[in-house]
């Protein structure tokens, strides 16, 4: 084994904590969690996690000198465990609108129904285990689909805009809201499929 292995072992593990982490808070997303404190001590581990990978790329370019391949391993380990953070932070942002919308979401729960966020979540959540899936077996076909369902997701997000302007209530507001940030993740899940192509 060569000692640069070590080091790509070490990042894969690493991977592994982050996608433990975010296949977590997805599942808290679908059934409807948004407690603020949960999702900033989701957040506040994974960027732990992000800071130590890349420390652990730096040394391992500084102490290794990678190959090309090796090197190339290691940025994309970087950009993906990176990706998947951001993940983390836009759901935490996610978590703190609902706490500042709760009542608005509790009073109005027949009206308030965030009908376009809560389409566009079921796609991201289905995105994010698919890019991670594509960069795992190096999956051409499946980063292809991930990157045409960004498309469906762009298409919900022009759709929110458009609610939110013909409507201009606290409900459709919120819902842009969240789009905004689930189009945002659609984007890294893109980003994480596309160091494939």
């Amino acid at each position: 084994m060569r000692p640069i292995d070590i080091a790509l072992i070490a990042l894969d593990k690493e991977l592994d904590a982050l996608v433990n982490i975010v296949t977590d808070l997805a599942s808290k997303i679908v059934n409807g969690v948004w407690d603020y404190k949960i999702y900033r001590e989701y957040s506040d581990k994974a960027r732990r996690i992000k800071d130590d990978v890349r420390i652990l790329v730096i040394e391992s370019i500084a102490r290794y000198q990678p190959t090309a391949s090796d090197l190339l391993k290691l940025i994309n380990t970087y950009e993906v465990v990176y990706g998947l953070y951001r993940f983390t932070r836009y759901a935490l942002d996610i978590s703190r609108l609902f706490s500042y919308f709760r009542d608005i979401i509790e009073v109005d729960k027949n009206e308030c129904k965030l009908e376009v966020a809560s389409r566009i979540l079921r796609i991201v959540i289905e995105m994010v285990q698919l890019s991670i899936d594509a960069y795992r077996k190096h999956d051409k076909e499946l980063a292809k689909r991930v990157s045409d369902m960004e498309k469906d997701v762009d298409a919900m997000f022009r759709e929110a805009i458009e609610m939110a302007h013909k409507h201009q209530s606290p409900c459709s507001c919120l819902d842009l809201s969240i789009a905004i940030f689930l189009e945002r993740i659609a984007d890294h899940c893109t980003y994480i499929a596309q160091h494939l192509v």
